[in-house]
């Protein structure tokens, strides 16, 4: 099917406004204190982004959408209408705070569904794969240059306490015992940089995998280094164990596809910088192996099983969430909030009968996708790493209400239903047929 040059145009400029809603999202803590708008007492920073990134979503999938996933899209549409009735059960309730609380139910299923449909413009895969990897290399950097030669400026939620994106002071030790980049979060921050890792892997397996080895080999080694040695100061024990994981799978594949011969050096190569890197980790950050030993899942546990307790302490609040202002003062013994399962949290801002039928739709909506997707050895071991990566965090942090992040990463997911002819994988001539025939010529894709 031909489509119009005025369609093509539309789409190209719908990506780059995308692009750019995603890239200024994770950013919005800082860009408030640096600029400070707020619209209806909300945030401007968080809340132009974030309508950027969906309408464009919303806009890309009407436009380019299969009457499937436009379907989908209904049904995405009626369990977000009905997760905000249902967080306006309370009294106390405001219409601004119940939207806020309940914009993964929309946000997510768009993500998936808008994903998919603009995965089939030419470049728009590789323009969100350097995207990504361009966050995430930023705050490496960032991260790197500031914890070894500025530690005195304290950035993130100290910062943000006094009004300021930043301060200087001597005493810093008392403030920050993470590093969080320019996202005032040490999760987000090592959460952008596990994105990094995989779009990185991701890249290299579908447009450099004709390429020189040696290229792939350099690039891979070097961005793992990059991302590891940023990780670490965050302390981000979920974030450390996965950012090796994409490149070691890619890693894997290549030993598997060109055989064992002539691979020893790349073996020696990785063995060796895994223990470089837990060596200097254990040297460097003893705290990280603390937290390891001392906390486990413990308290995370225990914040999880504070919240159930409290969803299943009276039927209304199973069925239509925890009053916010309830929700605003629940602590454990040790004083710690319970924001650490995704899962748990929608439940009490829109109750359990909401959380499952929205939990049964992504379920749905996900399989659809996937049922379409042809991807080589590399990239279905890279999705896999992805999706466990995605299910993990989901059940150990707040990563659904981390607008940015959970956004890149389903749309990330989406990118394996993108055409062959933009994934630059070789085409080959069948032997049955002269390849002088232009004609008759068949195309083999593999």
């Amino acid at each position: 099917m031909t489509i119009a040059p005025a369609t093509e145009r539309l789409m190209a400029g719908l990506c780059l406004l995308l692009f750019l809603g995603l890239g200024l999202l994770p950013h919005q803590a800082m860009l408030h204190m640096l600029f400070p708008v707020d619209l209806l007492g909300k945030n401007l920073w968080l809340i132009i982004p974030l309508v950027m990134a969906s309408g464009v979503l919303a806009v890309a999938l009407m436009i380019r959408g299969e009457r499937a996933l436009k379907f989908n899209f209904s049904c995405a549409m009626l369990v977000w209408i009905a997760g905000v009735w249902g967080g306006l059960y309370w009294d106390q309730a405001r219409i601004a705070e119940v939207l806020i609380n309940s914009r993964p139910l929309l946000l997510l299923p768009l993500a998936v569904l808008g994903g998919r449909s603009l995965s089939s413009i030419p470049g728009f895969a590789k323009g969100l794969l350097l995207l990504v990897v361009a966050q995430g290399a930023f705050q490496a950097i960032i991260g790197l240059v500031h914890i070894h030669f500025f530690p005195e400026v304290v950035t993130g939620t100290f910062a943000y306490l006094r009004g300021v994106p930043w301060f200087v002071t001597e005493e810093w030790r008392l403030f920050t015992s993470r590093e969080s980049g320019t996202l005032g979060n040490p999760s987000a921050y090592a959460e952008m940089i596990g994105l990094a890792a995989f779009a990185v892997c991701l890249y290299l397996a579908r447009y450099r995998r004709n390429g020189p080895k040696w290229f792939v080999v350099a690039i891979a080694l070097g961005s793992w280094v990059l991302f590891v040695s940023a990780v670490i100061p965050s302390l981000s024990r979920v974030v450390v164990v996965f950012v090796s994981a994409p490149y070691l799978a890619l890693m894997a594949c290549m030993l598997h596809t060109n055989g064992m011969k002539g691979t020893r050096p790349l073996m020696i190569a990785v063995a060796a910088i895994l223990c470089l890197m837990a060596t200097l980790a254990m040297i460097k950050y003893p705290q990280l192996l603390e937290r390891f030993r001392t906390e486990g899942m413990f308290g995370r546990t225990q914040k999880n099983a504070m919240l159930l307790g409290v969803l299943t302490f009276s039927p209304e609040w199973w069925g239509f969430g925890i009053p916010s202002q309830l929700v605003a003062d629940l602590r454990t013994p040790e004083g710690t909030w319970f924001g650490d399962n995704s899962y748990l949290r929608l439940a009490a801002a829109c109750g359990f009968p909401i959380t499952i039928v929205w939990m049964m739709l992504m379920v749905w909506i996900g399989g659809s996708v996937s049922r379409s997707i042809s991807a080589s050895s590399a990239e279905k071991w890279l999705y896999v790493v992805l999706h466990a990566y995605v299910l993990i965090l989901l059940f150990l942090g707040d990563v659904l209400f981390n607008d940015g992040w959970m956004m890149l990463a389903i749309l990330l997911m989406t990118l394996r239903a993108m055409p062959i002819q933009d994934s630059a994988v070789p085409v080959l001539v069948s032997e049955d047929k002269p390849a002088s025939s232009s004609s008759n010529r068949k195309e083999i894709h593999i």
